[in-house]
């Protein structure tokens, strides 16, 4: 899979939460499942997911769960760092003390951990 590809897809699963619940108010959850389902095969949800965004007014909003740690994985962070489990999404995420594994929002299994190196 190439990284254009994990981008959209990490794009799509960002946005996953808030997609899901502005396209059910407008009936148009099975577009965002077509979405899924194309996202779990490893095929870019693109073009679709940015025309499905601009019609529901959010084709410029960030992700409002998880954003991305900007870590290029130099060095040592001390951090737990938790990354898609099917390796599809290029996004990463850090565990704050305390707080559970965080789930992949398109299979809904926990995060791997990622070693550091």
């Amino acid at each position: 899979m190439t990284p254009s590809v994990q981008a959209d897809i990490a794009r799509l699963c960002g946005k996953l939460g808030v997609l899901r619940t502005a396209a059910a108010d407008e009936e148009r959850g099975a577009e965002v499942d077509r979405l899924v389902e194309r996202a779990r095969r490893g095929d870019t949800p693109e073009p679709e997911l940015s025309e499905l965004l601009r019609d529901l007014g959010l084709l410029f909003l960030g992700d409002a769960t998880r954003e991305p740690w900007p870590w290029d994985g130099g060095g040592h962070t001390g951090a737990e760092v938790y990354a898609c489990p099917a390796g599809r999404c290029a996004r990463r995420w850090v565990r704050a003390p305390g707080v559970d594994i965080p789930r992949c929002d398109l299979d809904a299994v926990r995060l791997s951990r990622v070693e550091e190196d």
